[in-house]
């Protein structure tokens, strides 16, 4: 789990900026020494810092929209925006941490275990981890438009470029593929064909956007449910 250093492995920083500029470079060196542990704090401290740049307004807000029905006074909303907040923050650092281990999982049980890729999971988990800095990253630049917007839930989608779409399931769905996601998608198709040279880009990338949609439309069976 330690990213101890070594001649042919950038530290983390270097590996930071690689994986926006020479992701190809950057994945062939962690196919040999799949480094992931301080990578993993680093997604963990950036979704916290990206939940805590929030203002409570907002978390107000979606309490106030959630609670409508149930009569609380002001008393018990204060308390549930407090409560809710310092949750959501938690929560999105244990998010960053779970969801590295989920998504590599899948991965590796898609790739090495059905595919037959010769492929290691501790690799794939590294491939995983350095591709979802973008997403963290991305994250922490749609902070400004969240709170212009007043909408916490706001995103970069395929969804944002469907503003003809009336509230529903499909829309829910394009809103659940983010534009940063699919960024990540292709970094991680990158990083599976350094893994398996033999498996081309578009394969690898085909395969993985099957998955996010996948993910996508429980995400929009969710929405629906609940709305």
């Amino acid at each position: 789990m330690s990213d101890s250093s070594s001649p042919s492995l950038p530290s983390l920083p270097g590996r930071i900026v690689a994986v926006f500029v020479s992701p190809g470079r950057l994945f062939a060196q962690l196919r040999d020494k799949p480094v992931w542990g301080a990578t993993m704090v680093l997604l963990v401290v950036l979704n916290v810092i990206m939940m805590f740049l929030l203002p409570a307004e907002l978390f107000e807000a979606q309490i106030r929209q959630s609670v409508a029905d149930a009569g609380m006074g002001e008393d018990e909303i204060a308390v549930a925006v407090t409560v809710g907040r310092y949750a959501g923050i938690a929560m999105a650092g244990v998010m960053g941490a779970v969801g590295s281990f989920v998504v590599g999982t899948v991965l590796f049980f898609v790739f090495a275990t059905m595919l037959g890729d010769k492929g290691r999971f501790r690799q794939y988990l590294s491939v995983v981890v350095h591709a979802l800095v973008v997403s963290s990253v991305g994250a922490l630049a749609q902070v400004p438009l969240k709170r212009s917007a007043g909408d916490m839930e706001l995103v970069l989608s395929l969804g944002t470029f469907a503003p003809f779409l009336d509230e529903g399931f499909l829309l829910s769905f394009l809103s659940a593929i983010g534009l940063f996601g699919i960024w990540c998608a292709m970094l991680m198709a990158i990083g599976i064909t350094r893994i398996q040279p033999t498996r081309s880009w578009g394969g690898a990338f085909s395969i993985v956007m099957v998955l996010y949609g996948v993910f996508a439309l429980g995400a929009a069976g969710l929405a629906s449910m609940v709305s």
